[in-house]
C-alpha cells in the first residue's frame, strides 16, 4: 500500500457508529485539492481528489467525540488503498480510501496576499498557506 499525506476540509459533520459487536466506526469524506501554476503567477485549481477516511475501536471515538464539524481544516497521512464495488445498477465502483491514519486538525487561516499555493501541503520547514475549502459533494 502507497502511504498518502494530505489535506482537506470534512465535507460533513462527523457521524460516530458502532457496529452489531459494539465496535465504533467512524468514517469522513475529506476533498484533496490539486492546483497549478498559471502563466499570470497565480494558482488555477485542476482537479480534486475525495478520500474516504476511516477510524475504528478507540480512534473512532475519539475523533468522533471531537466536535469536528463540516470545514474543518484536517492533515490525515496513512496507508492508501482502492475499495471497489459493484453499484445497484451494475456499474463497477471504486473510491479512495485510508484506514486508521494520523490526523491533525489545522489551525492555520490563509493569509491574503501572500503569494504561496494555497492548495500544498507544506514541508516542515515552510509556514502553512490554506486555500478555501471545496463544497463539492463528494462522489460516495
Amino acid at each position: 500500500m502507497a502511504q498518502v499525506n494530505f489535506h482537506g476540509w470534512l465535507s460533513a459533520d462527523t457521524d460516530l457508529r458502532f457496529s452489531q459487536n459494539g465496535l465504533a466506526i467512524l468514517t469522513l469524506k475529506v476533498p484533496e485539492n490539486h492546483s497549478k501554476r498559471n502563466q499570470s503567477g497565480g494558482w488555477d485549481q485542476t482537479g480534486t481528489t475525495w478520500w474516504k477516511v476511516t477510524f475504528f475501536g478507540a480512534l473512532a471515538e475519539l475523533w468522533g467525540n471531537a466536535g469536528l464539524k463540516k470545514g474543518t481544516h484536517v492533515e490525515i497521512s496513512g496507508p492508501s488503498k482502492t475499495e471497489t464495488w459493484q453499484g445497484q445498477n451494475g456499474e463497477n465502483m471504486s473510491v479512495l480510501a485510508v484506514t486508521d491514519p494520523a490526523m491533525k486538525i489545522i489551525t492555520d487561516k490563509p493569509k491574503a496576499g501572500d503569494g504561496d499555493n494555497p492548495w500544498s501541503t507544506p514541508t516542515a520547514s515552510q509556514n502553512a498557506s490554506w486555500g478555501e475549502p471545496n463544497n463539492d459533494e463528494p462522489p460516495f
